[in-house]
């Protein structure tokens, strides 16, 4: 429910109409962290120039008693040239067969602006007005491509993770 990588009016009234059911918080889902991590025209792409719609949306879901919260990640190499407007980036070099493009394994230097990309959204995410961010780390994006063995066939230690689960919640405190 996303516009030009910006959330819509029918967006933010479906999340509103769930505060307004009385349930405890609803989460905005799929912001991506940066232009590359887009998989779909209709997604957000956490940037500052979003940054007053979604505080319009947050301000109303509050008004309602719910808490918000958004759902940042990158797709890696699950998405399209045409989308993402460059050379797709995964764990790995090879061909994604869902889009079907050639995929180039991520640099050191490349992983690090992603995760950047990380920080900046959740900063954006919280000057937008969200009580939580919820970090997408499954369903072949970026994040489990570099944690799944048939993703990444890269043996060099600077990618390997060690992670106990695939998703973590990041609660801000007021």
């Amino acid at each position: 429910m996303g516009a030009e990588y910006g959330p819509t009016d029918a967006l933010r009234d479906y999340h509103v109409s769930v505060a307004r059911g009385g349930i405890g918080m609803t989460t905005l889902v799929y912001a991506s962290v940066s232009r590359s991590g887009l998989s779909f025209c209709s997604q957000l792409w956490m940037r500052p120039g979003i940054v007053p719609a979604l505080r319009d949306i947050t301000d109303a879901i509050h008004a309602e008693g719910a808490a918000a919260s958004i759902q940042l990640g990158h797709c890696g190499n699950m998405t399209h040239f045409s989308t993402a407007r460059r050379i797709l980036l995964g764990a790995s070099t090879g061909v994604n067969l869902y889009s079907p493009t050639i995929v180039r394994r991520a640099c050191r230097e490349e992983f690090g602006q992603i995760a950047r990309d990380f920080g900046s959204a959740v900063r954006l995410a919280h000057e937008a007005g969200f009580d939580c961010v919820e970090i997408h780390a499954g369903h072949g994006y970026l994040i489990s491509q570099f944690l799944s063995p048939l993703a990444n066939h890269c043996i060099a230690r600077m990618y390997s993770l060690d992670m106990k689960c695939c998703s973590e919640t990041l609660l801000f405190q007021k």
